[in-house]
């Protein structure tokens, strides 16, 4: 089984068809960040600046549900990132686009290349 804990429905392209996963009613899977540091700013001409900071991911996150025997649960890569232990988190990848630019589907789902990538696999 698969459940979407993204903000939205996404779009899988296998072969000819579209299988759409819709969000998850329960809600996204999210991570905290670190708090910014002041980095300085960005000159965007005409007297207009903007701030840059800096910022890491942070080890909390919320509404990822206990790991279920089966289940596998898409998040965003930050949610994967952040608990490396996790078997059953991927992501979107081979994220394909239409003529406008805009995502029409992914046609992989994936993890780190250092994670276990070799466990449950199959549901």
């Amino acid at each position: 089984m698969l459940r979407n804990l993204t903000p939205h429905a996404i779009d899988l392209l296998v072969g000819s068809r579209t299988v759409t996963v819709p969000a998850d009613p329960a809600g996204p899977a999210r991570v905290a960040f670190t708090p910014d540091t002041d980095l300085g700013s960005v000159d965007l001409g005409d007297g207009l600046s903007i701030p840059l900071v800096g910022t890491s991911l942070g080890s909390e996150v919320s509404g990822l549900p206990d790991a279920q025997v089966g289940v596998m649960l898409v998040v965003s890569r930050q949610v994967v990132e952040a608990c490396p232990d996790r078997v059953d988190l991927v992501f979107v990848h081979r994220v394909r686009r239409g003529p406008d630019g805009q995502p029409v589907g992914a046609a992989a789902l994936a993890r780190p290349a250092s994670s276990r990538a070799g466990e449950m696999t199959s549901l």
